[in-house]
């Protein structure tokens, strides 16, 4: 009885462009390919600057304004968004953006110590740093601006940094996308009136979720630009999915070959990669077992793991509240031979 909400709006499509244009080691296989990331830098290289300057260029970090994002509720819309981080206190915004919301960082630091770094004691900002992630180093140079600009000073430039990339990159990519996504939300709405909760969370996820104790609801938002991977962040007692808008609703944003079928045809063309799906249909395994199995270095497996992830040969399971397994998607077969299908009638004349 888990109650799940779909959700669609600009402000969620805004922060995943940027959330995905700072997650560098993904270009390579996210659908919209390498190029687009590299004409954002090319045609906007000032605006491309600031966002990569802003908080050391930290995930965890905008995944906490993703969370505000959420908490500002609908319509979710990019100005909205800014006026509501231009009208919050500096201070609680401080607090926000170092995850006070944020499960993973509650339980790593402690809800106290996050408010006292926050207030400024120096004990509380080391241990923070030490206790959360000690190793992530854009993490750890988004904690030591956080703490070492004044808020209010933070607060300007996350407003000028949101406005920034709204009008130089997002400006021009959501025409075409937004009503895609719009549409396939309000076909998961629909479908949630047959559905049970796990069934509506499979069909978006493409694999199934158990929620733990602490997660009071699922909030399901499609994306075009992170296609195809599902991104989620535990905020609050509710948990955010990303999802990769399906194949049909893609295709209405780019009427050329299928980037998919494309990526399904590269995937299969490596020996390396069949094994590993030779390994993946017996059971679901981790990074280092597949390793193991294979005799693979763990950069050059993680290579072909996010090819085959890419090309949906492959997906995440669950482990605890995490996803840190591979699984066979044994329907993806069936898969390649519907896009083939659906491309070459689309291209007949």
């Amino acid at each position: 009885m888990l109650p799940v909400r779909i959700e669609s709006g600009a402000s969620f499509e805004m922060l995943a462009t940027l959330w995905a244009f700072l997650h560098r080691s993904h270009h390579p296989y996210y659908d919209v390919g390498r190029s687009w990331f590299d004409r954002v830098v090319a045609d906007a290289p000032e605006t491309a600057g600031r966002v990569r300057a802003f908080a050391g260029a930290s995930l965890m970090v905008w995944d906490h304004v993703l969370g505000l994002a959420l908490d500002g509720g609908p319509p979710f819309e990019v100005a909205r968004l800014v006026d509501q981080v231009e009208a919050m206190d500096p201070a609680d915004l401080r607090l926000a953006l170092l995850g006070r919301r944020s499960r993973p960082v509650q339980r790593a630091v402690g809800a106290e110590r996050i408010e006292e770094a926050a207030a400024g004691n120096a004990t509380a900002r080391r241990d923070f740093m030490r206790l959360a992630w000690p190793d992530e180093a854009p993490w750890q140079a988004g904690l030591r601006q956080l703490f070492r600009r004044e808020p209010v000073e933070t607060r300007t430039e996350l407003v000028a940094v949101l406005r920034a990339w709204e009008r130089d990159v997002f400006a021009g990519y959501r025409d075409p996308v937004m009503p895609a996504l719009s549409a396939d939300a309000a076909a998961k709405r629909a479908s949630a009136g047959t559905l049970s909760a796990p069934e509506v969370i499979r069909s978006a996820l493409d694999t199934g979720y158990t929620p733990t104790g602490d997660v009071a609801g699922v909030v399901l938002v499609p994306s075009f630009i992170i296609r195809p991977f599902v991104y989620f962040i535990e905020h609050g007692d509710q948990m955010l999915f990303l999802y990769p808008v399906p194949d049909r609703s893609a295709e209405a944003v780019d009427p050329g070959p299928p980037e998919r079928l494309v990526k399904l045809a590269q995937a299969l063309g490596d020996r390396g990669r069949l094994e590993i799906l030779g390994v993946l249909r017996e059971r679901d395994m981790a990074v280092k077992e597949i390793a193991t199995e294979l005799g693979l270095a763990r950069s050059t497996l993680r290579h072909h793991l996010g090819i085959l992830q890419g090309a949906g040969l492959i997906r995440p399971v669950q482990v605890g509240t995490g996803f840190s397994r591979f699984q066979l998607r044994e329907e993806a077969a069936t898969d390649l031979a519907e896009l083939l299908d659906r491309f070459l009638r689309r291209s007949m004349p």
